[in-house]
């Protein structure tokens, strides 16, 4: 359970991990690849998966858990994709995980990426940690 959000400018994440609503540690969620970098939302083990369908080209096909989301750059674009590995390319606001939703609306509201995910954490036990961002 995450809060990835995208600002136009920026894409931050937050580092807690979580088993359902239980704390199981904390990870960094926004991670380089040769094409730029990409932030999951889903299921541990996942971004592996999806770094080896993102480094092959997006040919070749990865089974990935159906809570699966991520956005990622390439080329100056955002795009988000989710388990069904069709990605999109989006525009700010936009959030994914559980704290997706509350991103958006608090972008909207004229908070940063990072100033969104910090707000989030305070009100979802499942968002948290330290905040890492990108610049687009």
């Amino acid at each position: 359970m995450t809060a990835i959000c995208f600002d136009g400018k920026m894409i931050a994440a937050d580092r807690l991990a979580t088993r359902g609503n239980v704390r199981a540690g904390y990870r960094k969620k926004i991670e380089t690849w040769t094409g730029g970098v990409f932030a999951t939302a889903g299921n541990y083990g996942d971004e592996d998966l999806f770094r080896q369908w993102l480094e092959n080209g997006a040919r070749k096909s990865v089974k990935l858990g159906k809570k699966f989301s991520a956005l990622y750059t390439e080329n100056g674009k955002v795009y988000h994709v989710g388990s069904d590995l069709k990605p999109y390319e989006t525009f700010a606001p936009h959030g994914i995980g559980t704290g997706g939703e509350a991103c958006e609306v608090l972008i909207r509201e004229g908070y940063t990426a990072e100033e969104a995910v910090k707000a989030v954490s305070k009100f979802n036990t499942t968002v948290g940690g330290k905040v890492d961002t990108y610049i687009v």
